[in-house]
């Protein structure tokens, strides 16, 4: 039963932070489409992914988790004999669970990354990024690709006029957008 009072706190400990995460990033977008915008670029596809893997799979398995923990309890409460179902039941929210963990986690260090790319706005020559960046245009040095064509640089000049370099994950529109190629404003 440890075992299962364990998941159940890491189940909730992971659950508080994507709730979290999910209020910041969700508050994020609403104040860059509140500031205003001259053009905006959105990756569908991580915007797409955003919304499933927020409003989709983690209740489902948020939900399945903790339905298995009160058939646990309620066999425990009742005495049953039944040994072998109360152990499948475990297995069961033991691998539910750690799966559930282990895609919150990667949700939040992959997350990060992807994040700054689902939704960048311009307004009056200054490009705003989710996580608060924000880079005058006219202060940009350049626009390139790594070697791999994996990343994005943006090497440009910050508020002290000290060369800074600013990293997105590569994506063929976003490149043609930062360099004024697609104009999307919608």
């Amino acid at each position: 039963m440890s075992g299962v009072y364990t998941g159940l706190v890491l189940i909730s400990i992971c659950s508080m932070i994507t709730i979290a995460m999910l209020i910041v990033i969700l508050l994020k977008i609403l104040k860059l489409k509140k500031r205003g915008f001259d053009r905006i670029y959105k990756n569908k596809v991580i915007i797409v992914w955003f919304y499933i893997s927020h409003f989709l799979f983690v209740p489902l398995l948020f939900t399945v988790c903790i339905t298995l923990v009160v058939l646990i309890i309620n066999q425990n409460l009742q005495n049953q004999e039944n040994e072998n179902l109360i152990n499948s039941y475990k297995l069961t929210f033991n691998i539910l669970y750690l799966i559930y963990i282990i895609f919150i986690f990667i949700n939040l260090l992959v997350g990060e990354r992807l994040f700054k790319n689902m939704l960048i706005t311009e307004k009056d020559g200054t490009y705003f990024f989710l996580n608060n960046k924000h880079i005058s245009k006219n202060m940009i040095i350049n626009i390139t690709l790594n070697e791999k064509k994996t990343i994005i640089i943006l090497n440009y000049l910050d508020d002290n006029h000290k060369q800074t370099i600013y990293i997105l994950k590569f994506n063929n529109l976003l490149f043609s957008w930062l360099n004024g190629k697609i104009d999307e404003k919608t």
